[in-house]
């Protein structure tokens, strides 16, 4: 069939020079490029880049005691550490923070507040008095990296005498 029982003839028809194995590579390289932008995006989700996530955070066991502190924080952004206490404990509480921890965070409000703070070579020692509240009792320590930091283990977290077990930490930029 020729191209004039369409109305068209040799002239009208635009001719392009390609280079195939250039576009070929293109596309590859497209295609890599999604693939790398697909994996950023779970090891976001997964919590691997911090701030959030399943994986930022991991809990340690002190006895009774739980206690939840950031696996993976962001230099300069807000994080917490929380401690969960036994539900049928009373009087008071001591956990100790140690320094290999408070050398990769600043603490910068804890709640509830503190009957007492004591601090030592090993770390800080916060007090709270448990008479009087009910049901799941927590403190909540607010902090915030001052800088980057390579992994690296803590060890020394303590509720009422009970040592944790060592826990990896690492502050991305």
């Amino acid at each position: 069939m020729s191209d004039t029982a369409t109305g068209e003839d040799e002239g009208s028809r635009i001719h392009l020079q390609t280079d195939r194995p250039l576009q070929e590579r293109l596309w590859m390289a497209n295609r890599v490029g999604w693939a790398v932008m697909l994996v950023l995006v779970v090891v976001a989700i997964l919590g691997l880049t911090g701030s959030g996530g399943w994986l930022s955070h991991h809990q340690l066991r002190a006895g009774d005691a739980t206690i939840d502190l950031p696996r993976i924080g962001r230099w300069a952004a807000a994080d917490h550490l929380s401690v969960e206490f036994a539900p049928e404990q009373r009087g008071s509480s001591r956990v100790t923070v140690p320094q290999s921890f408070l050398d990769l965070f600043a603490i910068e409000a804890v709640s509830p507040r503190p009957s007492s703070v004591v601090a030592t070579p090993e770390g800080h020692i916060y007090t709270f008095d448990l008479s009087g509240t009910g049901g799941g009792r927590s403190a909540r320590f607010s902090l915030r990296p001052p800088g980057p930091a390579w992994p690296t283990s803590v060890t020394g977290f303590a509720v009422d005498g009970s040592q944790a077990p060592a826990g990896a930490v690492v502050v991305l930029p």
